[in-house]
């Protein structure tokens, strides 16, 4: 999965990294972009280090001989004004800066031989299901205002041990409309019948409900307004630099140890101390290669290992030799099924089946919203399908096979597709993992199941002082979400951070009142 370099970023030379930092931030995926971005908003000293050349994680994007693709999130959602992305591009005054479509519809769900379209905002989303379901109109509406209206506290209540195909049994009677509903369970990559309720719920709020943007320059153009705000309040942002190991000091975190600066290899290595460290990375790298053994970190490995993580994809990134829009049948983003069982496609997967038949298929074209994205008269394609995780070897045997498939199953809705492909790019499993770091290429963090979320989710600490966890695979009571969510989580932290310095000032200045009245002096303020 080739990467390229933004050439809007300034990335940090070798030359400006200081000695010591107030946070540095492992990561620079959106979670661990929103944290820098809103500490160093209230004028903290913050380092956030990439092993990449580029910022985003799951949200970046890459070109290819002239073809522009997003490695993973393909939409923007929660953009209203009090949604998660809404709050942070209004924080930090970024609306202005950021061009965002709404293509209606942005998607459509596909069990043949219902088509659903996925339109924009409630009314329009709702009246697009009664279309197709006119005898559960009725049924449609409640559901989706329970999903849009009811308050945070009182969801968290009713669902946090419930699964979402309960929730769905008890407002929709019809089976097809049950699962064209389940089909857009893929934003958290879990069956309805495993799905936490809670989690699901959310997700329909923020991401089918107020979902569907898409910002002009594609994805990564979101991530590079936030590096860039990052910057401008004079954080540092350094990208290709490898962290090789959070110190510590008893139990506490005392900054980062890095093998690798702008690609250049720093013999014995650099220590960079901090004050705060904040990993946006996966918690079983972060345990098992970032921190050396203690008891504290040989319990948080244990913690993790006793976890499930999301599903993992295939990818495959196409570029045409010639445009596609006309002879597409959808030129919204495609949800695919064969049959009304959506369970089917998951169970395989979880069960470590490789389906190389007619199976699942989501394809979405970036260039049909930017035509800029591709060559002139040309366009991109991204397909995905579920995939179990497997060995290196399983993958160099039959991830051309698997192409070919995935490839067939497009061409339902993109007639002549495999006479049309100029480039063909795959990802697998193992690619999602070496670029993301993500446990076994997860792409949703812990898979959102009643027993990983609520009181029982994955928080944003291991038992080390002063080091958080920000990105999808630590967030909010509800579960994984995709962008929102990470955006939670990121700002989530952040506040706990200001909290602590703001406490310790607060102590510090008790402690130098005190040695004043009674005479003696610390010589430190």
């Amino acid at each position: 999965m080739p990467a390229w370099p933004s050439e809007n970023l300034i990335n940090a030379p070798r030359t400006t990294l200081d000695t010591h930092y107030d946070v540095i931030v492992i990561g620079a995926g959106v979670g661990g972009l929103t944290t820098g971005l809103y500490l160093a908003k209230v004028g903290m000293k913050v380092l956030i280090l990439e092993k990449h050349w580029v910022v985003g994680g799951c949200s970046s994007s890459f070109r290819k001989n002239g073809f522009y693709f997003d490695a993973g999130a393909h939409y923007l959602s929660s953009c209203r004004e009090e949604g998660q992305v809404g709050r942070l591009l209004n924080d930090h005054n970024l609306a202005s800066r950021l061009t965002l479509l709404r293509p209606d519809p942005s998607d459509v769900v596909v069990i043949p031989p219902l088509e659903v379209p996925i339109r924009p905002g409630l009314d329009a989303l709702v009246s697009a299901f009664q279309d197709q379901f006119p005898g559960q109109a009725s049924e449609i509406r409640v559901f989706f205002e329970f999903v849009w209206n009811t308050d945070a506290m009182t969801l968290y209540v009713k669902l946090k041990d419930r699964t979402f195909d309960s929730v769905l049994r008890e407002f929709i009677t019809d089976l097809r409309l049950r699962s064209i509903l389940e089909v857009l369970l893929g934003n958290i990559g879990v069956p309805a019948s495993r799905a936490s309720a809670l989690a699901s719920v959310f997700m329909f709020r923020e991401f089918v409900v107020d979902g569907g943007y898409y910002p002009i320059g594609g994805m990564q153009r979101f991530c590079d307004v936030l590096a860039e705000q990052f910057q401008t309040y004079g954080g540092t942002l350094c990208v290709a630099t490898a962290v090789d190991q959070v110190l510590t000091e008893g139990c506490k975190v005392t900054g980062v140890l890095l093998s690798r600066v702008k690609n250049r290899q720093i013999p014995g290595g650099l220590v960079i101390t901090s004050d705060y460290v904040v990993a946006n990375c996966d918690p079983i790298q972060l345990t098992t290669r970032l921190l050396r053994s203690g008891d504290r970190v040989h319990l948080a490995v244990a913690e993790t290992e006793r976890r499930v993580p999301s599903i993992s994809a295939f990818m495959l990134h196409l570029g045409t030799r010639k445009s596609i829009k006309e002879i597409c049948r959808h030129k919204a983003y495609i949800w695919y099924y064969p049959d009304w069982d959506v369970d089917r496609c998951y169970r395989d997967w979880m069960d470590g089946q490789v389906d190389f038949g007619d199976s699942f298929l989501f394809c979405g074209f970036p260039s049909f919203h930017d035509p800029a994205l591709a060559p002139a008269g040309k366009d991109s394609v991204h397909i995905i399908i579920g995939a179990p995780y497997k060995d290196a070897n399983f993958w160099q045997q039959h991830k051309e096979r698997l192409a070919d498939s995935a490839i067939r199953r497009a061409e339902r809705f993109i007639p002549g597709l495999s006479g049309l492909i100029e480039l063909k790019l795959i990802a697998t499993p193992q690619t999602l993992e070496r670029y993301t770091w993500n446990y076994r290429g997860a792409m949703y963090g812990w898979a959102s199941t009643p027993d990983q979320v609520g009181e029982h989710r994955f928080g944003d600490t291991i038992g080390l002082d002063n080091l958080y966890l920000a990105g999808h695979w630590s967030g909010p009571p509800a579960g994984q979400g995709g962008i929102p969510m990470v955006v939670y989580a990121g700002r989530s932290v952040a506040n706990q951070i200001v909290r602590s310095v703001r406490r310790r000032t607060y102590r510090s200045g008790q402690l130098a009142e005190s040695s004043h009245a009674t005479g003696g002096s610390n010589g430190r303020h």
